[in-house]
């Protein structure tokens, strides 16, 4: 079981790898699996083609989690929104 803390991690590390930076701005818990949002540039920046990635809480397998597709904005909007601030 992928625990909250260490989706965060990964996130991270999938992000660095890239060319984002490791800031986290925004997750989510859809159950099954974790929604996590990162960032192109620094806060001062606009952001564009930002995807966040899916992390599967039984697996751990991590994908990009496609915001155009219909499936997955429902699940988006499904999913419990959890306050960055505490991670």
């Amino acid at each position: 079981m992928i625990d909250l803390k260490r989706a965060c991690e990964q996130a991270k590390e999938q992000f660095h790898k890239n060319g984002m930076t490791d800031q986290i701005t925004e997750v989510c818990d859809s159950g099954l699996s974790w929604i996590i949002s990162g960032r192109y540039y620094e806060n001062s920046k606009v952001e564009y083609g930002n995807n966040p990635i899916e992390i599967n809480k039984e697996t751990g397998e991590i994908s990009w989690f496609v915001l155009a597709i219909p499936e997955n904005m429902k699940k988006y909007y499904d999913s419990k929104l959890i306050d960055v601030e505490n991670i």
